[in-house]
């Protein structure tokens, strides 16, 4: 069964989902990253993107997304195991400005007079994201309820879940472990970079992601290296190790 703080922080993450898609655009780049960090925090949604990442090919889905012709429109995946990766994906892209929203809405969602091009693509995007999440968990929580595992059963399943937790711990440590030696090349290219008026406050960043990831806290980090992507873009030395650090954590997903 979940646990009741693992419920809250999935209540979280629904929560900050329906903030957006009743929302309106303004404060909408603050509530994608809320939407993300909330993903960060919890142990049963990231299991549940891991196993919808595997062999999950987010470019190749965004190429089959944009239809062009006749008219532009941007369709998801019709599969929700798909579902959830790419929007996990395409907020991913949105927050660290590799996609610019007021430019996506505009060549997607534009098409219909006396419609929020941005109430369009929260419902037609972030709503369906938020809906598979919801009804995955009240399902699997309810089977859980109604469903008693005879002993034998339950002795496997925690024989099962004790060689998963090992595996997910040198998971973790190989994460930290990897985000924690970039970050450390970062610091060094810094010494050399020539914007000098935007090094200190990069260093600090930086030097608070090594923190986190000595403390081995996931929900620091994460969201350190979302806002990260935006700093890196105007300290050209560091960009590709920015990079590689984006993608170490889209990674840790899959």
């Amino acid at each position: 069964m979940i646990s009741i703080e693992e419920v809250a922080k999935i209540n979280n993450l629904i929560n900050s989902c329906d903030e957006l898609i009743s929302g309106k655009f303004i404060l909408s780049e603050y509530k994608i990253a809320k939407i993300l960090r909330d993903i960060g925090e919890s142990k049963e949604v990231y299991k549940l993107l891991a196993q919808c990442m595997q062999n999950f090919n987010f470019e190749r889905e965004l190429s089959r997304a944009e239809i062009a012709l006749p008219r532009k429109k941007f369709v998801l995946p019709e599969e929700p195991e798909k579902i959830l990766p790419f929007v996990f994906c395409l907020l991913m892209e949105i927050n660290n400005k590799k996609i610019n929203l007021n430019s996506f809405l505009s060549d997607y969602y534009s098409d219909e007079e006396n419609v929020d091009p941005f109430s369009k693509f929260a419902n037609e995007v972030v709503k369906p994201f938020r809906n598979i999440i919801y009804n995955y968990f009240k399902d699997a929580d309810e089977e859980e309820e109604q469903t008693p595992a005879p002993q034998q059963v339950e002795e496997q399943q925690e024989t099962t879940a004790s060689i998963e937790k090992s595996e997910e711990e040198e998971k973790i440590d190989n994460f930290f472990s990897e985000c924690e030696n970039i970050c450390k090349d970062i610091l060094s290219e810094l010494e050399y970079e020539r914007k000098k008026d935007l090094v200190d406050d990069a260093k600090y960043v930086v030097e608070t992601m090594i923190t986190a990831c000595e403390e081995k806290n996931f929900r620091t980090l994460s969201a350190l290296i979302i806002s990260f992507g935006a700093m890196s873009e105007s300290l050209k030395s560091i960009r590709f190790l920015t990079r590689e650090l984006k993608n170490i954590l889209i990674s840790f997903f899959g």
